[in-house]
């Protein structure tokens, strides 16, 4: 896509080190077509799921809660 990335050399999440995570500079259209239409609210940024790949993580979507575990 020919996107200007940054790389990020300690990610908290959770309160967990994840490393580095990469970031890319997406233009809106990539978001606003798809899923703006199933969200609520507008899509200010997003993350890829390398920044949860040493997690387990449980979703509950009527409580809106998402609980973070590191096996």
């Amino acid at each position: 896509m020919k996107a200007d990335l940054i790389g990020v050399p300690n990610v908290s999440i959770a309160g967990y080190d994840v490393g580095t995570i990469w970031f890319a500079k997406r233009p809106d259209g990539v978001y606003d077509g798809m899923m703006k239409a199933i969200m609520d609210k507008p899509i200010l940024a997003s993350i890829g799921g390398g920044a949860f790949r040493q997690f387990k993580l449980t979703m509950d979507y009527i409580n809106q809660r998402v609980t973070f575990e590191k096996p």
